[in-house]
């Protein structure tokens, strides 16, 4: 109800449906949908395709681009992902810092995106 890609979009992953079933449950999830794979940031070690855009409605709204990878803990343990994985993210992190308005995570789970 909250998307407009659940019909069309694959998800790559378990944590990545866990994601799509958590932003349709959240009350502050107001808007979500999973990057389409022509969605592509250049960077210097290629090009980089994040997971998710989601409008997250609390105090006040905040538009998150989130990444959604799994490590076993509660919060995403960045160094237990692969230094290509690591690079994109650091690569993502940097483009995304240059928005006013929009927050970029790295997040298991969408309780996670207001945290950090």
């Amino acid at each position: 109800d909250k998307t407009i890609y659940e019909e069309y979009v694959p998800l790559d992953s378990a944590v990545e449906s866990q994601f799509a079933r958590d932003c349709e449950t959240s009350e502050q999830v107001t808007f979500y949908f999973k990057l389409p794979d022509w969605f592509k940031i250049p960077t210097p070690i290629g090009n980089y395709n994040p997971d998710w855009a989601v409008v997250f409605e609390n105090d006040r709204k905040i538009y998150f681009v989130a990444e959604t990878k799994d490590t076993g803990t509660p919060l995403v343990d960045i160094s237990k992902l692969r230094e290509s994985e690591r690079q994109k993210i650091k690569c993502g992190t940097a483009h995304f810092k240059e928005f006013d308005g929009l927050v970029y995570r790295v997040v298991s789970k969408v309780g996670n995106l207001g945290a950090q």
